[in-house]
């Protein structure tokens, strides 16, 4: 019966992979949606001066690639593929799930800094996705005072005690000020780690609010 199953198993996934294998490239793909294509499923490695020089263009295919879902089939596939014996795996094309994606386009998001400010919306929501919520916060951080809309969420993954949330927030300057309850809270309650972010980043506030209001 078990033997019957897998070469069921076998036989959808290779069906699957064909399918696949065979969808039509995007028509009007340009350069920048290639380039980060390859980026976020690792075809190729990761160049903050390349994403850089995309600029703008790079919005559109990394605001796609953020609020990426995999389809039914697409999860159907991952579970079978990873049922096979790994001399049967190795003959069809290696999953790429949309999570693992997020995870890259949330680190590349914030290598473009204020101009990335269209990605705030999608980066806020992923403060909750366990796997790319540190790069989320952190992307957020280097967009800088453009990224106020995320404060509330910010806010709420300083609750939830996640990493470089506090430090974000540090660096949105005045528009994170409601944030500072939140801080303080973490600064003399949260663990070891997040106590010292936490009062960093209230350090970075203060000294930013502080230069921003001198004026």
């Amino acid at each position: 019966m078990k033997i019957v199953i897998l070469l069921t198993g076998l036989v959808v996934l290779t069906a699957v992979a064909g399918i696949f294998a065979h969808q039509p490239a995007v028509k009007g793909r340009g350069p920048a949606e290639t380039i980060i294509a390859e980026m976020v499923s690792g075809e190729r490695a990761p160049n903050a001066r390349v994403v850089r020089r995309l600029g703008f263009e790079a919005m559109p295919p990394l605001i796609r690639v953020l609020t990426l879902k995999d389809s039914l089939l697409k999860r159907g596939y991952y579970y079978l593929y990873s049922a096979l014996p790994r001399a049967l795996a190795g003959h069809l094309p290696e999953p790429q799930p949309a999570a693992h994606r997020r995870l890259n386009a949330a680190a590349l998001a914030g290598q473009l800094g204020p101009p990335a400010q269209e990605t705030v919306p999608a980066l806020a929501k992923l403060l909750t996705d366990d796997l790319a919520d540190v790069n989320a916060a952190n992307s957020l951080g280097l967009i800088g005072p453009g990224a106020r809309d995320a404060v509330p969420a910010l806010i709420v993954a300083v609750e939830e005690q996640r990493p470089f949330a506090a430090t974000a927030l540090g660096e949105l300057g005045p528009a994170a000020l409601t944030a500072r309850p939140a801080l303080e809270a973490a600064a003399r309650t949260g663990p070891a780690w997040q106590r010292r972010e936490a009062e960093l980043a209230l350090k970075r506030l203060q000294r930013k609010a502080h230069r921003a209001f001198a004026w």
